[in-house]
């Protein structure tokens, strides 16, 4: 009962912060704290740290060397520490992360990092501008550009996958 609580108390103060994110996509303007990996930032919105999911992606794993640490890497050199962007809500996820869209300026960052092969079409959650993304991913796959130049690269969903198998095979 516990746990149910503290989630439904998470889940809530996501909403207090972002009110219009449920069904009414908006904007807010976010100053960037740090990078937690390819795909996800932590930023500070109305004097409150909150955890940004870049939607309609899916960056390597951290463990999944070298490619985690160069597409964290490289979301830095777009987005440093202290950078004011803006953010497309399209939702909160299971982990009370908002769900969006990020703009430097005019860029999506989102987009950028599948153009340059830092990070991959998350079909499942593609919410976003459908044919920019699969053609953005197109282009950088017959460029060899990023884990598109690692034929061994494994794709994030599939790395988590077998890594829980792997893990619920040792607790056994």
């Amino acid at each position: 009962m516990f746990k149910f609580f503290v989630a439904f108390a998470c889940f809530f103060s996501v909403f207090a912060f972002v009110p219009e994110a449920i069904g009414n996509p908006q904007y807010i303007n976010v100053s960037v704290k740090r990078i937690v990996d390819g795909d996800t930032i932590v930023a500070q919105f109305n004097q409150q740290n909150v955890s940004i999911r870049l939607a309609c992606i899916d960056a390597p794993e951290m463990a999944q060397k070298p490619e985690g640490n160069s597409s964290r890497s490289y979301l830095l050199k777009l987005l440093p520490p202290g950078s004011s962007v803006n953010v497309l809500v399209h939702s909160v996820d299971r982990y009370n992360r908002i769900v969006g869209e990020v703009f430097n300026g005019n860029s999506n960052i989102n987009l950028e990092l599948i153009q340059v092969g830092q990070a991959v079409v998350y079909e499942p959650y593609l919410s976003c501008d459908r044919s920019a993304f699969l053609k953005a991913q197109l282009v950088a796959k017959q460029n060899y550009q990023g884990v598109w130049s690692n034929p061994g690269f494994m794709l994030p969903w599939e790395f988590r996958r077998l890594r829980r198998l792997h893990r619920s095979s040792v607790e056994v």
